[in-house]
């Protein structure tokens, strides 16, 4: 159990890890310069959010076979866009203070605005949104094992794909990995939350 569990949580936080970053980082630069560069950049996160992210899992699985590299990139394609639009509108939000107006009429750079003046005040949103996209890593995670990818590997939706059709017998086989995926998907959205409440104070 707990060997299946390995993979439901590096491979998530890895990936989650990067989303955040890469979508973070998008939505503010997005949300700053606004313009052409606004544009294109809504444009393409309404375009990625239609996909759907189960869809993309088993295209890439498919394609390229089941590896870490894999499913993180899964999740980055299906979650950077939700990241990019929060901070974005975040973004835009902040933009109206005093204190950014009046970091970029000293001459600040958009790099010393972003990082100084924007970012410490659009963490919480971020963090929060984090707590779901791990969650629904954990998911995609589980899914992939659950349709036969990554055998060799322990997973917890392998053990209940695998111990499905006898479940009327043993039926925690398949009750205890299910249990623990619930678990760790809610755990992981409360925790994100907290930290966010507390990064508020």
């Amino acid at each position: 159990m707990l060997a299946g569990g390995r993979a439901l949580i590096l491979v998530p936080v890895l990936a989650v890890l990067v989303t955040t970053v890469l979508g973070t980082a998008v939505g503010m630069v997005a949300g700053y310069l606004g313009g052409v560069v606004d544009a294109v950049v809504s444009r393409l996160d309404g375009a990625i959010l239609a996909l759907p992210p189960i869809l993309v899992l088993l295209v890439l699985l498919h394609g390229w076979g089941y590896s870490a590299a894999v499913l993180v990139l899964v999740v980055v394609i299906t979650g950077a866009s939700f990241v990019s639009r929060i901070t974005r509108a975040a973004t835009v939000q902040v933009m109206r203070q005093g204190y950014v107006e009046h970091a970029v009429g000293l001459g600040e750079s958009v790099r010393v605005v972003l990082a100084r003046e924007i970012l410490p005040n659009i963490v919480r949103p971020i963090l929060a949104d984090a707590g779901t996209r791990l969650a629904i890593a954990v998911a995609l995670t589980s899914a992939a094992g659950f349709l036969g990818f990554g055998a060799d590997e322990p997973n917890w939706g392998a053990m209940i794909s695998e111990n499905i059709e006898g479940v009327t017998l043993t039926p925690w086989a398949v009750v205890v990995p299910a249990f623990c995926l619930g678990t760790l998907a809610v755990a992981a959205n409360l925790g994100m939350d907290r930290l966010a409440a507390r990064m508020d104070r």
